[in-house]
């Protein structure tokens, strides 16, 4: 070792990760403590089930694609991707009106 060289000791040298992402208070939170988990997944859902009652026929679906639409929009906050929610709501707004004008008799 080099006399005039200061020692550093390991523990000194080594840094702990951190998560950086924090809420409003400044406390850390994790990827999946999100509230947008939910959101995201709603709009995912409501995307997935709205194409799905297009191409299987079903109502049921194109209606559960509707449910999952109107919960994004009622939990929508200013961060949120309105393209994301538009899209959403048009995919499921558009299977709903294909299924029924197809076929206008109610759920089966």
């Amino acid at each position: 070792m080099d006399a005039g060289a200061p020692s550093v000791k390991k523990s000194e040298r080594i840094k702990k990760w951190a998560n950086s992402r924090s809420d409003i208070n400044g406390n850390p939170v994790g990827l999946l403590d999100e509230p947008t988990v939910a959101f995201d997944t709603y709009l995912l859902f409501g995307m997935l089930f709205g194409i799905l009652g297009v191409v299987i026929q079903t109502k049921m679906m194109a209606w559960m694609a509707c449910y999952c639409t109107l919960f994004c929009v009622a939990n929508y906050r200013s961060e949120a991707d309105l393209r994301q929610i538009l899209s959403s709501f048009l995919v499921s707004g558009m299977s709903l009106v294909m299924l029924y004008v197809k076929d206008p008799s109610p759920l089966a």
